[in-house]
């Protein structure tokens, strides 16, 4: 069965499959595919979960700013994981033990000759 309509005045006339009410049509929203890690995806619907948000509503306001702003707006800020943050706690210990609080600086050359040495 076919159906015809028009949506605020404009003059086209549309044709669908089914028959189904214009609100629905004109509301309708569309599908988008995308390829990431299965674990990124877990991961974010876990945190989105967390703050009480569906995950697609969270990609469409990030969508909805793009085109917004067209602008691409990331936080690349970095967390040392806690395997990192040890090492690091471990190299501030070693440093205070030893008393040595200034860094030589040397060229890049003489840097690679004194790490060969050790």
């Amino acid at each position: 069965m076919e159906c015809r309509f028009h949506i605020f005045n404009i003059s086209k006339n549309y044709t669908i499959d089914n028959e189904q009410p214009k609100y629905i049509l004109w509301f309708m929203k569309t599908v988008l595919n995308l390829k990431i890690e299965k674990s990124l995806k877990l991961e974010a619907q876990e945190i989105a979960e967390n703050f009480g948000i569906p995950l697609g509503t969270i990609l469409n306001a990030l969508l909805r700013q793009f085109v917004r702003t067209k602008e691409i707006s990331l936080d690349m800020s970095y967390r040392p994981t806690p395997f990192l943050q040890s090492i690091l706690k471990e190299a501030e210990a070693e440093l205070l033990r030893t008393g040595s609080h200034s860094i030589e600086k040397l060229e890049s050359k003489e840097f690679i000759k004194k790490l060969k040495k050790l």
